[in-house]
């Protein structure tokens, strides 16, 4: 949990700003954290849904990070009005 937070945290600062991929991880790590408030029958669901809004997150940061390494990868190509002068 703590490395997960620590790559989302370094994504989000240094590539696309967006937050909302820390609350998503976090959000699932308290829903994994607190399993056994609903008890003991449906500690299974509880994890399974904690788990999944972890591995959402890192999808979403990693798809964030590539369209923003696109974005800039467009932004300094040399345009073709430029290359025929």
């Amino acid at each position: 949990m703590l490395i997960g937070g620590i790559a989302l945290i370094a994504g989000t600062l240094r590539f696309h700003g967006q937050y909302y991929p820390v609350a998503i991880i976090a959000t699932g790590g308290l829903i994994y954290w607190h399993k056994n408030i609903l008890g003991e029958q449906f500690e299974p669901f509880t994890i399974a849904t904690g788990a999944m809004l972890i591995v959402m997150a890192h999808v979403i940061n990693m798809r964030l990070i590539r369209r923003t390494r696109y974005q800039r990868k467009l932004a300094y190509a040399p345009s073709l009005s430029g290359a025929a002068k």
